[in-house]
């Protein structure tokens, strides 16, 4: 049992695509609506809800680029586990 199980909270394919999308990179909001857009998923409701659900539960973590000062996100080193069995 992974920890979204654990959350009561079901395997959903933009889910899938959020997490997939944020292994091993650091993406502004704009930047992962891009990349999900590709995929079919252009929901903007769905992605700002997954992020707030991840964000909220430790799985999706916020980053702050110094340089660029624009806040990411990136799949939090606890839950890099859910990407593996999350397809």
């Amino acid at each position: 049992m992974d920890k979204l199980e654990l959350l009561g909270k079901r395997h959903t394919k933009a889910r899938q695509a959020l997490l997939e999308a944020l292994k091993n990179r650091h993406l502004t909001f704009k930047e992962l609506q891009r990349k999900l857009k590709k995929k079919g998923f252009t929901n903007v409701s769905t992605l700002y809800n997954n992020i707030k659900f991840t964000y909220e539960n430790d799985i999706v973590i916020s980053t702050l680029d110094l340089d660029k000062m624009k806040k990411g996100y990136t799949v939090s080193e606890f839950s890099e586990d859910l990407i593996i069995s999350y397809g």
